[in-house]
């Protein structure tokens, strides 16, 4: 089974996109390596951002007033911007299978009550046929055992955030969420952390606005969040800096 599995679907590195061995692993083949990739060291304790000291607190949450945690795998440049780029805007969902290896190997999600995806509008959806948030947090879910409940829905279309300051993000996403009322039982959200998903952490906007949703909704949610890489600015931030990722 496994063998016409690997030729109807051949594994690929999600790196370079070369054909997996079949004694790869993956999801990297054995020419491609992660290491330079890797956020290690100390980080903002609400953001993960990298800071100088243990149990810091970023420029950008001190600026922005940020207070949603969590937690980003990788930096955002280089062939993971590119392997990203693809799982994001050229259909290879299976990507999302070997991202949440790679995670899970170094997440442990513990006390996770359920993954929510940070959704993308129904226009959006209809043009790529996927919603590469949800793909990352069912494939999370198959490895964890963490339920999936996309409480969340966006109710407008906002423009792409890449190109916009750090203000403009801000007001871009204001308002652009709300609650799938459909989605939820009579039981309500399982006991333990809200877990928001998506695959990249820029300024910390949507993060925050749809965190701010599920509390307005859920007083007592425990909301944090996790991203596959975050992009970190180009120059040091400082106090008269809008432009961070």
């Amino acid at each position: 089974m496994a063998l016409w599995t690997d030729i109807l679907f051949p594994r690929r590195c999600i790196l370079c996109e070369q054909l997996l061995l079949p004694e790869e692993e993956g999801p990297v083949c054995g020419e491609c390596s992660l290491e330079a990739y890797w956020i290690t060291g100390h980080r903002c304790r609400i953001c993960s951002r990298p800071v100088q000291e243990e149990g810091g607190i970023c420029v950008s949450c001190l600026m922005h007033g940020h207070t949603v945690p969590g937690f980003s795998l990788l930096y955002y440049r280089g062939a993971v911007r590119s392997s990203i780029h693809r799982f994001k805007y050229e259909d290879q969902r299976s990507y999302a299978t070997g991202y949440a290896k790679l995670i899970t190997e170094r997440v442990g999600f513990k006390g996770a009550g359920c993954f929510v995806p940070i959704p993308i509008h129904k226009k959006r959806f209809r043009e790529r046929g996927y919603n590469q948030a949800q793909e990352l947090s069912e494939a999370l879910s198959a490895r964890t055992d963490i339920p999936v409940i996309p409480i969340l829905r966006r109710v407008r279309n906002t423009s792409a955030q890449n190109k916009l300051s750090a203000a403009a993000r801000r007001e871009n996403v204001k308002g652009a969420f709300d609650i799938d009322p459909s989605v939820l039982g009579d039981e309500g959200l399982p006991a333990g952390k809200v877990i928001v998903i998506d695959d990249l952490y820029t300024s910390g906007a949507t993060i925050e606005e749809a965190a701010e949703v599920i509390k307005e909704n859920f007083p007592e949610a425990d909301v944090r969040f996790f991203t596959l890489a975050m992009r970190l600015p180009e120059k040091p931030l400082n106090s008269n800096s809008e432009n961070e990722k």
